[in-house]
């Protein structure tokens, strides 16, 4: 081992940044030393157990990347990956059939509650059920409310007439 020099001659001899530039190697090689005994002592253990994953630990080994040195300031965003794949902007702007539109059109809720409307005054649990035989879902936690809503709605615009608490029928 060598005889380490006074630290006043080493302050005389360097500036400020070459000695940080130093700590930096030197960290660095420490680090590499040490991932390198991991390593070994890794490879003797799996030799132990008898895995044979050895060669996957050399490949991913081989394949570290490195970090970037940056300067100060505010790190490089990194480009978004696109929403939308390239296929399917293609498949749109060509006019293909997007995988909603292949389910077949949806018919709106007012249209479905005409149809299940008949002269008696029904209830909404009624009118629940009767949507649902129809084929109607909604993916709300509470249909009820969404149907209350457009029945609100076609009450104010006059398609169905309130008869009681809770009661609609057809206009």
């Amino acid at each position: 081992m060598s005889k380490k020099p006074d630290k006043q001659s080493i302050l005389s001899t360097y500036t400020t940044d070459e000695i940080v530039e130093l700590a930096k190697e030197k960290a660095k090689i420490d680090a590499e030393q040490t991932l390198s005994n991991a390593r070994d002592h890794l490879s003797a253990l799996m030799d132990a157990f008898d895995v044979g994953q050895k060669s996957a630990m050399k490949r991913e080994s081989q394949t570290i990347v490195r970090k970037e040195k940056r300067g100060r300031g505010r790190p490089k965003l990194k480009k978004a990956e696109p929403l939308v794949s390239k296929e399917s902007l293609e498949k749109h702007l060509a006019g293909g059939k997007s995988s909603k539109a292949s389910r077949g059109k949806k018919v709106p809720l007012n249209e479905l509650v005409l149809k299940c409307l008949g002269k008696k005054p029904m209830s909404v649990k009624d009118l629940i059920n009767a949507l649902k035989k129809k084929g109607w879902q909604s993916r709300s936690n509470d249909p009820r409310r969404v149907l209350y809503l457009e029945l609100g709605k076609m009450v104010k615009n006059g398609s169905i007439i309130k008869s009681g608490r809770g009661m609609y029928e057809k206009g």
